[in-house]
């Protein structure tokens, strides 16, 4: 979110009448809603935290459900 504000700042900077562009708004918007929101959601779903997921050894004590979420976020991960 740091970054995501940190760009938008240099943005305005350099083009200050990009704040009224709706495209200008809809993108950041989009990406902090993101941000703010995929996170949290990674977390409750996979049963632990967001940083966890990269640890394959965890997913044996899960329940088979949650174990291959972890799994599909793992190689959604690396395709991207």
């Amino acid at each position: 979110m740091n970054l995501l504000a940190a760009v938008a700042i240099g943005f305005l900077v350099l083009d200050p009448e990009q704040l009224l562009d709706a495209s200008f708004q809809l993108s950041f918007l989009a990406v902090a809603f993101i941000g703010a929101f995929a996170v949290p959601l990674i977390e409750r779903t996979s049963g632990l935290r967001a940083a966890d997921l990269g640890d394959p050894n965890r997913d044996l004590h899960l329940a088979a459900g949650l174990a291959q979420f972890r799994i599909e976020i793992r190689l959604l991960a690396e395709t991207m």
